[in-house]
């Protein structure tokens, strides 16, 4: 069980990267929302759980970063990150479409209307691109689409980098000391409530209250899900740079999907859950969980200065 000091310098990284990200939503409100430049900020707020946890680390705990996971580390997690991450995404999207609750869009009048539908639904600007000379719509899409998995992942990494240094890197071995299970639960239901300021500026994709509350209850879940397989990719690499990687993979490839394949947004979130479950039991059938390891409590805790 973390001591007073311990659970302090928790709080209170939570409070310096929620105001944080509380600000800045506020000033990307301010400044027109998503639909506007302001939607830049989005990315600045990517970044804010690790800008929280570096302050920490070296100004106000003075903790270093020792065992902070900035390190390659085991080469092969690279691999796997990436790949899982592609193959869940594909799957979410396949199984979503054999079973009737989504629909691929293939002609360029479709591809149109998705895009604006994207756009109405998540209260977004998102621009139609111009392909270049000789090249048809479609076929630049896909191959954005390649890029996003590919090569765009090397400057995106940073932002999956924002995020895992803060929650895996940084939350999650104060929060062990309470537990696995709890600790799974709180980083994934503060990563959750963390989203939502954001969640509000969007439109939600949902027809009724009923089913809004039913999809925020779904990403809970997927969320929760998620961190565990993410905290695994990162003790088991002994580096955060492949849950980093996982993590960005994730969203580059459903950024890829999602202007060719509409669906229903209830039944995909219960399709992605059930998969990470999947995952996330596989991966403690096999022992992988006990990778992540409850650190030891040391004789002297660090002091807030």
């Amino acid at each position: 069980m973390p001591g007073k000091i311990e659970q302090k310098a928790i709080l209170l990284y939570l409070l310096i990267v929620f105001g944080f990200s509380s600000f800045l939503i506020t000033l990307i409100h301010f400044f027109g929302g998503l639909k506007t430049p302001a939607a830049l900020g989005v990315y600045g707020l990517m970044m804010m759980p690790a800008i929280g946890a570096s302050l920490m680390r070296k100004w106000i705990t003075k903790e270093g970063f020792e065992n902070s996971g900035l390190r390659i580390g085991k080469k092969k997690y690279y691999l796997i990150a990436w790949l899982l991450s592609v193959a869940t995404i594909c799957a979410t999207y396949g199984i979503t479409i054999l079973t009737g609750f989504g629909k691929v869009h293939l002609t360029e009048e479709e591809i149109v209307t998705r895009i604006k539908e994207l756009g109405e639904t998540y209260g977004a600007q998102i621009s139609i691109p111009t392909p270049p000379p000789g090249i048809s719509l479609i076929s630049f899409l896909a191959l954005l689409a390649i890029g996003n998995i590919t090569i765009f992942l090397i400057p995106a990494i940073i932002f999956g980098f924002g995020e895992e240094f803060g929650w895996r890197s940084y939350l999650l071995p104060k929060l062990l000391r309470f537990g696995r299970l709890k600790a799974f639960l709180l980083v994934g239901f503060i990563w959750w409530l963390w989203h939502i300021p954001l969640t509000m500026l969007t439109s939600l994709p949902a027809k009724s209250v009923t089913e809004a509350i039913t999809l925020s209850l779904s990403g809970l879940v997927s969320t929760t899900l998620m961190g565990i397989v993410l905290a695994w990719l990162f003790y088991a690499s002994e580096s955060i740079f492949p849950a980093a990687l996982a993590h960005i993979t994730f969203n580059q490839a459903n950024t890829a999907l999602v202007v060719f394949i509409s669906f229903n947004p209830l039944v995909f979130n219960m399709i992605l859950t059930m998969i990470l479950l999947l995952i996330a039991l596989v991966l403690y059938r096999r022992g992988c969980i006990e990778a992540v390891k409850i650190p030891r409590l040391k004789n002297k805790l660090i002091e807030l200065r």
